[in-house]
């Protein structure tokens, strides 16, 4: 019998030291290449699609967050050394839709679509994507493409500075997500043309694997919060803010 109580006793002892644990404060970087609006927007008051939902999904999952800013070729440096905990990732960024080791995927948040983007003059040049084989290609540094060893890629800033050189003819055609490069297509009134589909499919969290024991508590509450149309209120009124805020730049500022 002593050795039943003894045995309980320790039981609740380590309980208590579980729960008494200090909570872990999940670190992260959504901010891309500061130009990836409306997904990022680089302003405390209207942070981004991604920023407000994220911060809503671990309040609901009471899991703590720091969002941290760092520059793109950084953060998958940072990520593969445990400087941050998660990002926001599509598998269809990555050769056969396979992410890398060291990482699990939470259920899917919403769709992204990425194009070929180029000036509607070269259209005829870039009907499907073996047009772009061995070609130069505007890319944001940083970012995963999918069919980067059969291009040369032109790493740019943002998707901002992709577009600007398509308008300088540095380049002939980009690769863009299509709600940020309609943005700054009409931001700096240079049409572009969406072309045919480079990639597609949902986002992710991308959480390392030591943090995979949170991954049911981030399911539930992101699963929770789009049932109930959270995610779908804040990405309407981003692109409302979009449409508002679109006043094109002059020539000389482009």
């Amino acid at each position: 019998m002593f050795t039943l109580h003894r045995l309980v006793f320790l039981l609740l002892l380590i309980n208590v030291s579980v729960l008494a644990a200090p909570d872990v404060r999940l670190k992260y970087d959504l901010s891309a290449s500061n130009g990836l609006i409306p997904y990022y927007n680089n302003d405390p008051d209207f942070p981004g699609i991604f920023p407000e939902f994220i911060h809503l999904v671990l309040k609901e999952a009471n899991i703590q967050g720091e969002s941290i800013v760092l520059p793109p070729a950084r953060t998958q440096l940072a990520l593969a050394r445990g400087e941050l905990d998660f990002d926001i990732i599509s598998p269809s960024w990555f050769k056969n839709h396979k992410i890398p080791k060291g990482f699990v995927l939470s259920d899917p948040l919403l769709k992204m679509t990425e194009h070929l983007i180029y000036l509607p003059q070269k259209e005829q040049f870039f009907t499907n994507n073996k047009s772009i084989l061995g070609q130069t290609v505007g890319t944001v540094r940083g970012y995963f493409y999918h069919d980067d060893d059969t291009f040369f890629r032109f790493d740019l800033i943002s998707e901002k500075e992709i577009i600007q050189a398509l308008y300088k003819e540095r380049i002939d055609v980009g690769i863009s997500g299509d709600l940020p490069a309609l943005f700054w297509s009409q931001k700096l009134n240079i049409p572009i043309q969406l072309g045919p589909i480079h990639s597609q499919g949902y986002v992710h969290i991308r959480l390392r694997d030591e943090h995979q024991h949170l991954l049911p508590q981030l399911n539930k509450a992101l699963n929770n919060l789009i049932e109930k149309g959270t995610l779908d209120v804040i990405v309407q009124r981003y692109l409302q803010i979009m449409a508002y805020s679109n006043t094109p730049q002059s020539t000389s500022e482009k």
